[in-house]
């Protein structure tokens, strides 16, 4: 599978805040990230270094570009966490990447990778996965 590439010419990731992110694939993917943490109610920290992890993985970003990405995960996080970002408006960004295929279905995969990342695919995440999955229009 060809790496999902969202770097400017420079190789440059960044610009991850809304209304001023270059690659808005890249931050529905982060967001969706925090989003399949707190599916079961408590994001690990093993879910944080697995969205790293995927993303060095596939390519998409390099070591030095880890702390905008961090810095829009651990806000969504802590936004889901107090109600504040409720979940459907969550899901509902997602929609925005449904008509890029190859986005959409490294976003479901990433979103798959921080699931499993703790070692247990708990009911709530398999349900968040179907949910990301229909938003992003996979079958």
């Amino acid at each position: 599978m060809q790496a999902l590439d969202l770097r400017s010419d420079d190789g440059d990731a960044f610009g991850m805040a809304p209304g001023d992110f270059r690659f808005p694939s890249l931050y529905i993917l982060v967001r969706t990230a925090a989003l399949m943490a707190c599916a079961d109610g408590l994001p690990k920290m093993i879910e944080r270094h697995a969205l790293l992890a995927f993303l060095y993985r596939q390519d998409v970003v390099e070591a030095r570009c880890k702390d905008p990405i961090l810095a829009v995960y651990d806000q969504a996080v802590a936004g889901l966490q107090a109600g504040l970002q409720p979940k459907a408006n969550e899901l509902g960004l997602l929609r925005l990447a449904a008509d890029d295929h190859h986005a959409a279905v490294i976003i479901a995969m990433a979103a798959a990778h921080v699931a499993a990342s703790d070692g247990v695919v708990q009911p709530q995440e398999i349900v968040m996965l179907r949910l990301i999955r229909n938003q992003l229009l996979l079958s």
